[in-house]
This record gives C-alpha cells, sequence and structure tokens, in this order.
C-alpha cells in the first residue's frame, strides 16, 4: 500500500502518514520499558515523542492501540528506530521507528482505520479492524 505520490529530495516516506494522539508502549530490548505519545502513524511505522535520545537501529516492540467507535485495535508488532531528532517545537526528540515485520493485513487495517477516523466514518470502523487476526476491544 504504497503512497502512490512520488518522493523527491530527501523525502523518502514511502507511506501514508495519519495523525496519532495516542500513547504507545515500547519495550526496547536493550533500555527497558517506556510509554511515549505519538504523533503520526502510517502502514510502515510510527513517530513517537520522548524526552530522551535514544540510539538508532535498535529493536523494540511495541503496543499500539487505534481507538474505534466500540473499543480499540489493539496489536504489539516489532519494530527498529531510524531516527531521532531534536524538535525545539516539541520540547524534546521525535523517534522514527518502522515495523520490522508487519502483516499486510494489519497494514490495510491501519491505513483504513486512520482514514476512516479523519472522515469521521464510523460506520465500518469495526469491521474493517476485525481484518485478519487483530484484536478487537
Amino acid at each position: 500500500m504504497p503512497h502512490t505520490k512520488k518522493t523527491s529530495g530527501v523525502e523518502r516516506r514511502v507511506f501514508e502518514r495519519f495523525p496519532f494522539r495516542q500513547n504507545v508502549k515500547i519495550q526496547f530490548f536493550d533500555y527497558g520499558s517506556f510509554e511515549f505519545s505519538a504523533v503520526d502513524i502510517s502502514a510502515g511505522g510510527i513517530a513517537l515523542r520522548s524526552h530522551i535520545n535514544f540510539p538508532t537501529d535498535i529493536l523494540c516492540k511495541m503496543d499500539i492501540n487505534i481507538p474505534i467507535a466500540k473499543g480499540a485495535l489493539s496489536f504489539e508488532e516489532n519494530a527498529e528506530l531510524k531516527h531521532s531528532v531534536f524538535r525545539h517545537g516539541e520540547d524534546g526528540f521525535i523517534l522514527g521507528l518502522h515495523y520490522t515485520e508487519i502483516e499486510p493485513s494489519l497494514q490495510t487495517a491501519i491505513v483504513c482505520l486512520m482514514r476512516g477516523n479523519k472522515e469521521k466514518n464510523h460506520n465500518v470502523l469495526d469491521s474493517i479492524a476485525r481484518l485478519g487476526r487483530h484484536d478487537t476491544q
């Protein structure tokens, strides 16, 4: 589900990004557990706000919940920290994490749910969230 727009210059995004303002639990395998506020999410990864500058290329497991009309799409996904950039306006760092292995059905569910949330189309969100083997609560 790559983004159809061609990238230019230093723009490396492949997937459409959606604003996402939820807390995400992270278990860095070498640094312990943390909870961060998300900035945005896509079918390829997630951006988080952090007060800590972590080294790049470290692995973690993320616990993500996307709210829907009747509960949430909840999933755990392994990821790699690809960048940590200080942003004055954010009073900290923006962490860019890319999923290391993600099922295509989960990628589809993320995009459809986020588009549905953006367009306030809650009628189909519950059925979209049940794509594949993903838990809804």
